[in-house]
């Protein structure tokens, strides 16, 4: 949400079971999920979540004799809930998942692929929230993040060892976010805090020496990328 100069992503999910343990798993050609929840050390005030899906689609691929590179999935969440006292509420929030995807020389020359190689994705997202009401004049929302990403490409030419292309970029970024509402009556309210960013990015590519669609003789090309920012925001 937000408007035009700002905008804020916001991930809301369920929480677990506060009376009993449950389990869900589910099992099919394409894949694997399990689906785990249950209460915490606090009882009636607490709870936890635990979701895990991965994919069987290469292994699928490969029974009914397909030759073709299929990528694989695979996706983690944990939340944790818990309400120490009175008009307060904890909640940690774990998201990661991730993608691979490789090209053999056999799949490379059965689907006529110039190259061969992998390439890889990973996401981390981790944040705490804290949330404090005031009573009935408002709360404070206080929320600590981390997200992480990561894309590994390494290419070759089918049938050789030289490189074609190669990339590995990871990026960093810490974020601080206080959010607080206050009712003067029914229908006005106000809403203010702060916001502190930190980013760090890493970038390292490669293409390698090639020969265009012209015939002509294309240099290797280094990229090396190292990015930092950070910023402060008040809003109202």
């Amino acid at each position: 949400y937000g408007k035009s100069l700002s905008s804020v992503t916001e991930i809301r999910l369920r929480e677990g079971n506060r009376e009993a343990v449950d389990l869900q798993v589910d099992l099919n050609l394409s894949g694997i999920g399990l689906i785990a929840e249950g209460p915490g050390p606090i009882k009636n005030r607490s709870s936890w979540l635990l979701s895990y899906r991965n994919s069987f689609n290469r292994f699928l691929f490969q029974v009914i004799d397909n030759q073709s590179p299929v990528p694989e999935y695979r996706d983690l969440l944990l939340k944790l809930v818990a309400e120490p006292g009175s008009g307060h509420k904890l909640s940690i929030l774990h998201l990661a998942a991730g993608d691979y995807f490789n090209v053999s020389f056999t799949e490379a020359v059965y689907d006529a692929v110039k190259f061969t190689g992998d390439m890889k994705n990973r996401k981390h997202i981790s944040g705490i929230n804290w949330l404090y009401l005031w009573g009935k004049r408002g709360f404070s929302e206080t929320t600590i993040s981390h997200a992480f990403q990561r894309n590994q490409v390494n290419w070759m030419y089918t049938g050789t060892e030289r490189p074609f292309r190669h990339r590995n970029i990871s990026e960093h970024v810490l974020r601080l976010r206080n959010r607080n509402r206050f009712f003067f009556n029914r229908n006005h309210q106000l809403d203010f805090g702060i916001e502190m960013t930190a980013a760090n990015r890493l970038a390292d590519e490669s293409y390698f020496e090639s020969i265009d669609l012209l015939g002509n003789r294309m240099p290797t090309l280094d990229i090396d990328n190292r990015f930092k920012r950070q910023h402060i925001a008040l809003f109202s």
